[in-house]
């Protein structure tokens, strides 16, 4: 029997398995309360093992990862067939493709740390780096006063997302929610 779209979501793990897969999607399509911490409750675990195990993301990246499926989940639900495959598969296809994301973005900042100098990043000695030296129309200028006109606070937290400290670390050192950091970074 299904249950009233205004009914309450199972509380417990045992009994929220106990809801099918048509009933999830029917809750996120509806955007019942509570139907995202279902989705959490019943594919977070096969979300964050695609995010370590198959892609070899850290711990805090495959905690990141679950955020963007869920929100991607949310864009996407309509769009999602029973005919052409159960939910779970659905959602691992999903979390397999941002999980890719995530790799060569972490990639792509490895690379890019190797070829950056320390100074580049200081503001008060960007506009002499060698590398602004080659930058035309007072481009180099225009970026050190950019650094120049941000706060401390902001100084600090770029500092340190550029010495390629995680979310968390940067967060603590600056007294933060990760979820702050991610939004100034």
């Amino acid at each position: 029997m299904e249950k009233d779209q205004d009914s309450a979501l199972p509380e417990s793990s045992s009994q929220s398995v106990q809801a099918s897969d048509q009933e999830l999607v029917r809750r996120i399509v509806e955007n019942v309360s509570g139907a995202f911490e279902l989705l959490i409750d019943r594919y977070g675990k096969l979300i964050f093992y695609i995010g370590v195990n198959e892609h070899g993301l850290s711990e805090e990246d495959a905690e990141e990862l679950c955020t963007d499926v869920v929100g991607e989940v949310a864009k996407r639900i309509n769009t999602y067939s029973p005919q052409k495959g159960a939910l779970k598969s659905w959602i691992a296809t999903i979390a397999k493709h941002r999980a890719i994301d995530r790799y060569r973005i972490e990639q792509r900042r490895r690379e890019i740390e190797r070829t950056r100098k320390d100074a580049w990043w200081d503001h008060k000695e960007a506009a002499e780096h060698p590398t602004m030296q080659v930058l035309d129309d007072g481009e180099s200028s225009g970026i050190a006063a950019a650094l120049a006109g941000l706060t401390e606070h902001e100084q600090q937290l770029l500092r340190l997302y550029a010495e390629k400290h995680g979310r968390e670390d940067i967060a603590r050192s600056l007294g933060m929610s990760p979820g702050s950091v991610k939004t100034f970074a």
